[in-house]
């Protein structure tokens, strides 16, 4: 919730996934349409490299996370709530921004790469990459409440993400 209150986060992490959004647009234009045999494995491999990236992006987040950890501790062990209404509250407050990403990301990306326009391919792939930032920063969240070294927990869940590759 620490970065409701500090929107330079909000702002950088924004920028960053639409500039990269628009890098992905401009390297990969157009490779869903007439789609062959051998555009299968470039259109696998752009996929990819889109869940990776969103996925190391969540990064961002620990920071803030460590920062309202103490503050948590402290208002916990005076009583004032528990961990589950820390991390539903947590949790509710970072999904409509996820949320936002993954259409803006979307929008920039399912279309300028001529993916699949039939039906609801376009929701189905919103909705595949929201689940994803939502997947990452819970490992994110997850590494920081571990470990409390902000560089620390950086290496940890870089190295996490990484194995997932």
């Amino acid at each position: 919730m620490n970065t409701l209150r500090n929107p330079m986060v909000i702002w950088v992490r924004l920028t960053m996934d639409i500039v990269l959004s628009l890098v992905i647009a401009t390297v990969w234009w157009d490779i869903g349409s007439d789609v062959t045999a051998s555009d299968v494995n470039n259109l696998a491999s752009v996929l990819f490299f889109i869940a990776a990236f969103q996925a190391f992006m969540a990064i961002t987040s620990m920071h803030s996370f460590l920062e309202d950890k103490a503050v948590f501790v402290k208002e916990k062990s005076s009583g004032c709530y528990n961990v589950i209404s820390y991390n539903v509250s947590a949790f509710l407050a970072s999904s409509p921004f996820l949320l936002f990403i993954a259409i803006v990301c979307s929008l920039i990306i399912y279309f300028s790469l001529s993916l699949n326009s039939e039906g609801g391919k376009f929701f189905i792939y919103t909705l595949n990459l929201f689940l994803t930032l939502l997947c990452a920063d819970a490992v994110a969240f997850l590494v920081a409440a571990i470990m409390p070294i902000y560089i620390a927990a950086l290496a940890a869940c870089a190295f996490i993400f990484g194995t997932f590759m």
